[in-house]
């Protein structure tokens, strides 16, 4: 049951690698203005996937192969299809996350629009029919019908807002895009928008987040599994924004505003080091090496800027000596 929800949800963060967009600093669609008006003013992160426009990427096969490869041994996920007709290969085209990060909370509060086509009757007749012990529940907020699992986290729920429209989360957030949804909500906050600006490929995929008041407790947490001292800068991050388009070639686009000067450097030392050992380990592979100095850092006072552009042959080569450290 956990995967039948979570495929609804489309909690699929791994996508953001393979989406794609037009070029340049564009202005947002009104389509996209219509669908962040909708979502919490005053939220920490925020995320966007197009999954349409992959389809149109000639990174689409090694999407789809990575993916069915996966799908195709997933029992649940086929029988799903088969009984409902919903499959997240072709029928869910956007992604619209927000999200309030809490490392002492597992998952935090997150709020997922997915954009698509659905039959909610069929999908929900299918959940029910698998629900033997009766765990799912069901309640009316004005004029629809919310669904939570009794074994889940108990303010976690799910919602067919339309036959376009799915809507999971955090039981607050569900209501109130709800709410603006039945009202018809247009403006989006000032404060969103400015914080969106300067994202780069705004039609591809893209995420925003304030870390200033997170990143003690992420770094105290990453530090109990792994040596990262040499990134403590980390703790000095305030926000983060990145970006990413796949027409030809993959490119990324990202900004980390630091604390001050200093740190940035100092963050910017840190992850040159580690690329210059990743190059050291593959010195004997030229092609490799030329695939990552394809990885532009920068600094501009407390900003630490990435640039990054890849060919499909330079992904392939990539996913190639992975395999191969993989095999050691």
């Amino acid at each position: 049951m956990k995967k039948v929800i979570a495929v609804l949800l489309m909690l699929v963060a791994a996508a953001l690698l393979w989406q794609c967009s037009g070029e340049s600093n564009a202005s947002l669609s009104s389509d996209m203005k219509a669908q962040l008006a909708l979502m919490p003013d005053d939220t920490k992160g925020l995320a966007y996937m197009n999954l349409d426009k992959i389809r149109q990427s000639p990174f689409y096969e090694m999407a789809l192969d990575s993916m069915e490869d996966r799908i195709d041994n997933d029992e649940e996920f086929q029988e799903l299809v088969d009984a409902t007709g919903f499959d997240l290969r072709r029928d869910v085209s956007e992604i619209f996350v927000t999200f309030e990060p809490d490392p002492r909370e597992r998952g935090g509060a997150v709020l997922a629009v997915v954009k698509g086509t659905f039959d909610p009757e069929k999908i929900m007749a299918y959940v029910e029919e698998k629900d033997q012990e009766d765990n799912i529940k069901s309640e009316k907020h004005g004029e629809f019908t919310i669904y939570r699992g009794e074994h889940e986290r108990s303010d976690m729920v799910l919602c067919f807002a339309s036959e376009t429209r799915a809507v999971g989360g955090k039981e607050d957030l569900v209501k109130s895009w709800l709410d603006n949804f039945k009202a018809g909500k247009s403006s989006v906050s000032s404060d969103m928008m400015a914080r969106i600006e300067n994202v780069k490929y705004k039609n591809g995929a893209w995420f925003v987040i304030d870390t200033e008041n997170i990143m003690d407790e992420v770094m105290n947490s990453v530090n109990r599994q792994a040596d990262m001292r040499q990134f403590g800068a980390l703790r000095k991050v305030k926000n983060v924004q990145m970006s990413v388009n796949v027409n030809d070639a993959i490119k990324m686009n990202g900004t980390g505003d630091f604390s001050d000067a200093e740190n940035a450097e100092l963050f910017h030392d840190a992850i040159k080091g580690a690329l210059a050992t990743l190059k050291l380990s593959m010195s004997h592979d030229r092609e490799a090496v030329d695939v990552v100095n394809k990885v532009n850092l920068s600094t501009d006072k407390q900003h630490v800027k990435l640039d990054v552009e890849m060919t499909k042959q330079d992904i392939e080569k990539l996913m190639q000596r992975g395999r191969g450290f993989a095999m050691r």
